[in-house]
């Protein structure tokens, strides 16, 4: 019971935060720091976009490009060794006890947390990789006269952004999920901290 309480206390601030940070960016973005990166965003492109700047642009770009490559691929190793973790299912019973430091040890619980941590580092490959995707279009957008297209990027650079910022998101909460393996203690401790270093950055 204890358990049950931490974990669900913990999952609950975790997720009450970003449902009050989602809104927050909604309804009043410049106070956010997702907010400000917007505004800078659309300013920058209106500055550089059809201009002659177009290899200022591109760098730009691709250092976005490099970074979000780099996070995908990282996100899947991450996720396959997981995978390997779970389907070693004669070490996992032995793996609990050694981990957990207080909690219960029940290895379909082990795995369930397991599983959690699977699922958030295929998400942020998702999003890294769908980030990749808008920003490959934005770097062709940007450079056209806009008289030709009517359209500068925007939304594939924003779309390309949220992506990005999303994969990051869950790159960060999959350290709470990760320190559950020591147990709802260890959760409890890297939610108070997780949440101070994000409202810092927020």
């Amino acid at each position: 019971m204890p358990e049950l309480l931490i974990v669900g206390a913990s999952l609950a601030v975790l997720f009450g935060y970003h449902v009050r940070l989602f809104v927050r960016i909604a309804s009043n973005g410049g106070a956010t720091a997702f907010g400000r990166h917007r505004i800078a965003r659309a300013q920058w492109l209106d500055h550089y976009a059809g201009s002659k700047h177009e290899i200022l642009v591109v760098q730009t770009l691709r250092n976005w490009l490099m970074s979000a490559t780099f996070l995908a691929s990282t996100s899947i190793v991450i996720a396959f060794g997981v995978l390997g973790i779970m389907t070693t299912t004669d070490k996992i019973s032995g793996l609990s006890r050694e981990l957990n430091m207080m909690g219960n040890t029940d290895t379909g619980l082990l795995l369930l947390k397991f599983a959690l941590v699977l699922l958030l580092y295929l998400a942020a490959f998702f999003a890294f990789t769908f980030s990749v995707r808008f920003f490959s279009h934005a770097s062709f957008v940007v450079n056209l006269p806009v008289t030709d297209t009517g359209i500068r990027g925007q939304d594939d650079l924003e779309n390309g952004a949220l992506c990005y910022f999303l994969g990051l998101r869950c790159l960060y909460l999959s350290i709470p999920l990760a320190m559950w393996l020591l147990g709802p203690i260890g959760l409890a401790v890297a939610t108070v901290l997780v949440l101070a270093v994000l409202f810092k950055f927020d």
